[in-house]
């Protein structure tokens, strides 16, 4: 869909407003990477985190506090990531996820890699 400039408009899940993609912030605190994620973790901005996620090599900390809904996609893509960086002698750990999401992770086994802090 276009809107009335010609530019792309993408659209969230029916009945909800679209809210564009999280927003993705790499820090380093001493050589960890952290990737902190604010909005809706969902089919739609799941690409992103992947790009963000695939550029990034040993242990690394998703900060999940801004996170505010995360649907199969995100739980899938955080488990296919976490594959892949073990695969390769890292790991993936995940912060500080709101009530709702660490519901998800529980149900989904992706709890045990929920770190404080």
């Amino acid at each position: 869909m276009l809107d009335s400039h010609g530019h792309g408009v993408e659209r969230g899940r029916p009945g909800m407003p679209f809210r564009p993609p999280p927003p993705l912030i790499r820090a380093r605190r001493s050589e960890t990477p952290v990737v902190r994620l604010a909005g809706e973790l969902n089919a739609t901005t799941v690409p992103k985190l992947q790009q963000c996620l695939e550029s990034l090599q040993g242990c690394v900390v998703v900060d999940l506090s801004g996170v505010t809904f995360v649907d199969l996609c995100g739980l899938e893509a955080l488990a296919a990531a976490r594959r892949r960086l073990r695969a390769h002698d890292g790991d993936l750990w995940l912060r500080a996820p709101q009530d709702g999401v660490r519901r998800a992770l529980h149900i989904t086994g992706l709890d045990g890699v929920v770190i404080s802090g």
